[in-house]
């Protein structure tokens, strides 16, 4: 099931197109355009052959057509810099929305990368302005196991890119469906970012500046739970090195796994029987938590988020029995053991 819904795909990146066997593979590294609307593409063509003269067969396609990059062109280090004096025959490239792909040919080996950028469909990227580009940010590592493309302040056109200039601030909240605000657990916004939950409920972490859009949350919840809400629909497009606000906001519960490993000290603090129920169900609370300052209580929701019990616990009450409404339908519900707002124990349970 999907966490998130990517407006464009991330381009992958195979470990091995960088090691010493087979040959060294061409990417796209940069682009950028000047305030006439000239543009200059920078590929990477491999980490370890610096030296490697370009091959006939490296062409660039846009929506404009198609044309060859000239062997004269001189590649060093690395990095191979282009524009229309580059190539067999000069190629448009709509700086307000296009797409770029690369493709290399040289005997039984064929490579292709490509990029969209602005208002291209299915695009992550928003267009540029003066004196902006769009650079690969790779994860995992230079070389490592992807890449996305992010808008850049600080264009290197001829070097190898670095991250100033390309990330922003994320900063927010996510909210359960009754409004509570999670106070630990982690996200991922994508595949290479992991936003954390703190303590008082907030999130703060650096991303890659583009586009994002997306109406699913997957959260992981201790102790071992994944649990994945739909969420009012959110896009933001933020600007490199400022900061932005937004909150999730979930509204119904889609799924619930758990987590194949689990410590044992963390199971234990809330354990409920029998698991299915059909007339009852008691919970089981860890004395520990008891002794926690503040308010304890158990809530217990529906698949749909509704609110089917709150059950508030003394001091001394280490058990509750629940014996739920006889026209409570079978199905899958949601508990969450909560001290003064902060989640400490969500499971879930099935009534026969």
């Amino acid at each position: 099931m999907k966490k998130l819904i990517l407006l464009f795909a991330l381009t992958w990146i195979s470990i091995s197109s960088f090691g010493n066997s087979g040959p060294s593979y061409p990417f796209l590294n940069e682009i950028a355009f000047d305030s006439e609307g000239n543009w200059a593409i920078e590929i990477i063509w491999g980490r370890w052959n610096k030296n490697t003269t370009p091959e006939d067969g490296l062409t660039l396609t846009t929506s404009a057509g198609e044309s060859m990059v000239l062997s004269s062109c001189y590649i060093t280090w690395g990095i191979l810099v282009i524009s229309d004096t580059c190539l067999d025959k000069p190629l448009q490239i709509n700086r307000e929305g296009d797409f770029i792909k690369l493709t290399w040919k040289s005997g039984y080996y064929f490579h292709e990368d490509s990029i969209g950028f602005g208002n291209y469909p299915g695009s992550y990227l928003y267009p540029l302005q003066n004196g902006q580009s769009y650079s690969a940010q790779h994860f995992g590592g230079w070389g490592g196991y992807g890449k996305t493309f992010a808008v850049d302040n600080s264009p290197t056109i001829g070097v190898h890119n670095d991250t100033n200039g390309a990330m922003c601030t994320l900063t927010g909240k996510v909210y359960s469906p009754e409004g509570i605000a999670y106070t630990q657990g982690e996200f991922e916004l994508e595949t290479f970012l992991t936003i954390h939950i703190n303590p008082d409920g907030s999130f703060s972490e650096n991303t890659f500046a583009r586009m994002y859009k997306f109406d699913q949350i997957n959260l992981s919840l201790p102790p071992n739970l994944q649990v994945t809400y739909s969420i009012i629909p959110v896009e933001l497009s933020p600007q490199p090195d400022m900061v932005y606000e937004v909150d999730f906001e979930t509204v119904e519960l889609l799924e619930v796994t758990e987590k194949e490993e689990i410590e044992k000290d963390d199971a234990n603090r809330l354990v409920v029987s029998p698991n299915p129920f059909t007339n009852s169900i008691t919970f089981f609370v860890r004395p520990d938590i008891l002794e926690l300052e503040g308010q304890n209580r158990i809530v217990i929701i529906d698949q749909q988020g509704v609110l089917r019990k709150e059950i508030f616990l003394d001091k001394n009450q280490n058990r509750y029995e629940w014996m739920p409404e006889s026209h409570l339908s079978a199905g899958v519900y949601i508990y969450h053991l909560i001290n003064n707002n902060r989640p400490v124990v969500s499971g879930k349970m099935i009534k026969i």
